[in-house]
């Protein structure tokens, strides 16, 4: 019997301690009650998670509350991770965290045909947790090393940038508990994470007090999934929505096993037979109280603008824009959020959204807006129109600051809506606010510019497009179908154009209309255009550019966006040069499909950016370089936001046209650019070559008329920037062979024009540049590995120039 007894009480002993029931642990403890209960021990500094809800779907995903502050590492305030569907799965004492592979479906509803294609690809455990006690179907779970973690993966963003190797130091890290909420519908815990490490980079350097310690805050989100009711609808390319995608491996076999749906808030009429209704619950949208004024006002004067389209697509007063209330939190899932965010540089701003990954539905749209790009903007106002009169600022510049403001707002909650850029809006007369705008300047007199219509001042005409195709409601499918097409067809017939981020890129795109930070219809003659505002904005250049007692060596970062006020429109005009007009055509739907660029209009974009390169337009009037003397004591250069000097402490004369000329040069003479002219000459005879572009270069730099004085300094210096180009491009493994080996001939047909010309010349500089080209090519054709280029003086800092993506701030 004794020997009973003992068997007994070692069996008690070895029970899990959780037989007793959840009061056996969390007694004492303070209970936050919510969608996931959490019980916090102050004591020992634990955090229990309750967990109610086995084998249920529900969303998960991190954030970055407390950023870093540096646009170049990316760990900005409020940045978000993706959102994970996972389920919490109880085996034994044991509860595994799955995140659903929901990138693989069979939507058949066939038992046997969704199992296999669950068996067929892996899931995630994210992790494991021990019970620490249960009671009926609840089991209490220690998170404490769960939360406790950089679960944002912050440290790798810093390795990723080259700014050091960092891990988490357990000592170091905590709850947060003034951010650690519960609500009905989401469960939040926030997290003091500190990465320790050494040699940290200057990112991290500029912006951490002591840089081997950064310490963050990162914050975790369990998240209600949607009630049943929302409807998907099917994606086009053509629409202007973004998209979640997911392979059907119930789909018959003769149709696309990849399926496409648009992202979207849910959205519904109260009364469904009216043509305009409003809505059963309106998307609110809530400006971080934190944004001082005038800014406030105006980025929600420009959110509002989105009422527009929805009013277009059938719906009043759907959309609306407040300030968030004292009783509200920013954290609770039901609160669309605009937050105004500080960083140590200018940088990005970002649309995002939580979405229900299952489905495409928009759960939260969160906008962050970078708080320096406003006085970027305001910088390059001034520059263009404003005069500080003593320490009073310019009104023109002001108001234009504050226009592009109520853009930039438009813009990122557009991406919260569904939408991604369009880059092709400037076609259309601006017609979205999902471009990227450059300020318009109107040239009003001889040496008069104005800003008055620098921005739009509504919604565009293609953002109602897209919010009709998403949004717009429908009676039955087959009513959605024809009503979806029709949306597309008539804005085809329109003339309206869609073209994104692929297509807009300087550097390797190729069509001739799709650009960021452009303005016109015809980018060539826009280029032009912008060339003359930037001769009459240096024209007008002062002192009063600066306020009253600023020291006279800012007027440098003024200088900056003036000089090179033509930098988004060169981009511009170059993919005109090898251009390929395209659209997002599909077959039946009449559009054109993809035609080339007539060889009248890329030779006259040839001619546009050659001008570029003229010593006239480089020069600096003498004025603006006698204006600016060394930093003074307590000023230390901001090396991003000024020209990259090769002259010590003064103030270099020919930096900004080094900077300037290989703006153009790094483009015109890009490597897949070029490849296109060779390709595209081969099929169309009428179109330029590449061999026809390099004499053209060259004849515009190294061949003209020769120069004295600051004038012949500045096209060295340029002529320099065309040999180190044709060089870099010879020598590019990455370059189609006939690329390089055109770029070799005419290197060695300059150096034969070279070696003529030294004997010829009269001015000692001008020969020793010639002597000195020759010995380079001679060099490179031995042995190229050997050929040391001067690295390039390369303009500072553009983009965002106060409005690379983020991929659709999602910019």
């Amino acid at each position: 019997m004794r020997r009973v007894l003992l068997l007994a009480a070692s069996l008690a002993c070895s029970l899990p301690s959780f037989a007793q029931g959840l009061s056996g642990v969390t007694n004492g403890l303070q209970k936050m009650p919510g969608y996931l209960n959490m019980y916090w021990d102050a004591k020992k500094g634990k955090m229990y998670l309750e967990i109610d809800k086995l084998d249920t779907e529900m969303l998960f995903h991190t954030t970055l509350p407390a950023g870093v502050g540096s646009n170049d590492i990316g760990l900005d305030r409020g940045k978000m991770g993706a959102a994970k569907v996972i389920k919490f799965q109880r085996t034994g004492p044991k509860v595994l965290m799955l995140e659903q592979n929901y990138g693989y479906r069979a939507t058949s509803g066939e038992k046997m045909e969704v199992r296999a294609v669950e068996q067929s690809f892996a899931q995630s455990a994210l992790w494991g947790f021990d019970v620490a006690a249960e009671e009926g179907k609840s089991v209490l779970v220690d998170a404490t090393s769960f939360f406790l973690r950089d679960g944002y993966e912050a440290a790798s963003a810093i390795a990723r940038t080259k700014q050091g190797v960092f891990r988490v130091d357990p000592t170091r890290c905590a709850f947060y508990l003034p951010y650690t909420k519960n609500f009905p519908e989401n469960t939040e815990v926030e997290v003091t994470i500190t990465l320790t490490g050494e040699q940290a980079g200057s990112f991290l350097r500029e912006v951490v007090p002591t840089p081997n310690a950064v310490t963050v805050r990162e914050h975790y989100s369990f998240i209600k999934l949607p009630e049943p009711g929302y409807q998907p609808r099917e994606f086009d390319p053509r629409a202007g929505i973004n998209s979640i995608d997911y392979f059907d491996y119930s789909s018959p076999f003769s149709t696309a096993i990849e399926k496409r749906y648009i992202r979207r808030h849910r959205l519904q009429k109260k009364n469904p037979n009216a043509a305009v209704s409003e809505a059963v619950k309106p998307i609110v949208y809530y400006m971080d109280p934190g944004a001082p004024e005038p800014i406030r006002s105006a980025l929600m004067d420009g959110i509002a603008w989105w009422n527009q389209a929805y009013e277009a697509a059938g719906f009043k007063n759907a959309f609306q824009v407040k300030v968030l209330p004292d009783s509200a939190d920013p954290m609770d899932i039901r609160y669309n959020l605009v937050q105004w965010v500080h960083r140590s540089t200018r940088g990005w701003s970002y649309g995002a959204s939580v979405i229900d990954p299952r489905t495409g539905e928009i759960i939260k749209g969160k906008v962050t807006l970078g708080s320096l790009r406003v006085r970027q903007d305001y910088l390059i106002a001034n520059g263009l129109v404003g005069e500080y009169e003593g320490d009073k600022p310019s009104k023109e510049a002001e108001e234009m600051a504050l226009a592009r403001l109520r853009q930039l707002g438009a813009h990122e909650t557009g991406h919260t809506l569904g939408l991604p850029h369009n880059y092709a809006s400037n076609h259309n007369d601006r017609a979205s606010v999902m471009d990227y705008p450059h300020p318009l300047v109107r040239i009003m007199g001889q040496n008069k510019l104005s800003l008055a219509d620098a921005y739009t001042k509504e919604i565009g005409g293609w953002d109602k497009v897209a919010i009709n195709y998403a949004y717009r409601e429908f009676k039955t499918k087959e009513e959605e179908k024809a009503g979806l097409k029709k949306i597309i067809d008539d804005y085809i017939a329109k003339g309206f154009l869609f073209l994104s981020d692929q297509d807009g890129r300087p550097e390797g795109s190729a069509h001739p209309i799709t650009h960021l930070w452009d303005n016109g219809k015809n980018s060539v003659e826009e280029l032009n255009r912008v060339m003359q505002v930037r001769r009459i904005a240096l024209t007008n250049f002062s002192e009063k550019k600066i306020p009253m007692n600023a020291p006279m060596a800012t007027l440098e970062e003024a200088l900056v966006p003036i000089y090179l006020f033509h930098r988004y429109q060169i981009e511009a005009a170059s993919k005109v040069v090898g251009g390929v007009f395209y659209t997002y055509a599909v077959r039946g739907d009449k559009q054109k499909v993809m035609e080339y660029v007539s060889g009248d209009e890329q030779r006259k974009a040839l001619d546009a950016l050659m001008a570029t390169l003229k010593p006239e337009e480089l020069v600096l009037p003498a004025n603006i370089v006698k204006l600016i003397p060394p930093r003074p004591y307590g000023f230390n250069e901001n090396f991003r936001e000024v020209f990259k000097d090769r002259t010590g402490l003064t103030f270099d004369p020919l930096a900004p046209a080094e900077a300037a000329a290989n703006m153009t040069l790094r483009l015109v003479l890009q490597h897949e650019r070029a490849a296109r002219l060779i390709g595209n000459h081969s099929i169309d005879s009428s179109l330029p070559d590449f061999s026809e572009v390099v004499d053209k270069v060259v004849g515009t730099t190294w061949k003209a008329p020769v120069q004295e004085g600051y004038a012949g300094e500045v096209q060295r210096v340029v002529n320099a920037a065309v040999l180190d180009r044709l060089l870099q491009l010879a020598a590019n493994k990455d370059a189609a062979s006939q690329v390089r080996a055109v770029a070799l001939l005419k290197l060695k047909d300059l150096k034969d024009w070279l070696e003529k010309s030294a004997t010829l010349a009269k001015d000692v500089n001008q020969k020793a540049q010639y002597l000195f080209a020759v010995s380079q090519i001679q060099q490179f054709e031995a042995s190229p590995e050997t050929v040391i280029i001067t690295p390039p003086s390369k303009e500072p800092d553009g983009a965002p120039i106060g409005s690379f993506d983020e991929f659709s701030c999602e910019w």
